[in-house]
């Protein structure tokens, strides 16, 4: 963070403060990816998915490469995120072969904090599924 309290983002920092960053970061998120078994990353912006792809671009699984997708980021810095985010965003994740699952009784159950309730995500590429927490801007 800057002096002015304004976001100081990774790609901003000096070379010297940079690299010992990101070289953690990777090495965590490789780490994960072990832990887990993941097969699928899915990068919320260019940026992280970029990060993603230099740390997981040699890790394989059951001799499978890790893959990484990107789904467009809900920043303000964005233009997409002030238009049409949601289904960009949805878009993005059917692109990298996720697809969202929510009942009609489900999506109706907001009480008006745009939090539409528990749904499932599913990867059709590894066939898991996991809950979701589904949240949409209001209008």
């Amino acid at each position: 963070m800057e002096a002015s309290g304004r976001n100081r983002t990774p790609d901003k920092l000096p070379a010297a403060e940079r690299a010992p960053l990101y070289d953690a970061c990777d090495a965590a998120l490789v780490q994960v990816v072990r832990a887990l078994g993941t097969r699928h990353v899915l990068g919320i912006g260019r940026f992280a998915a970029d990060r993603a792809r230099a740390a997981l671009g040699g890790v394989t699984l059951g001799g499978d490469a890790v893959t990484v997708s990107v789904a467009p980021h809900p920043s303000p810095a964005s233009p997409l995120a002030n238009r049409g985010w949601a289904e960009a965003f949805e878009r993005a994740l059917r692109d990298a072969g996720v697809a969202i699952r929510t009942s009609p009784a489900i999506a109706s159950a907001s009480d008006g904090d745009g939090d539409t309730g528990q749904g499932q995500a599913h990867c059709a590429t590894s066939g898991r599924s996991s809950p979701l927490r589904a949240r949409r801007r209001a209008p």
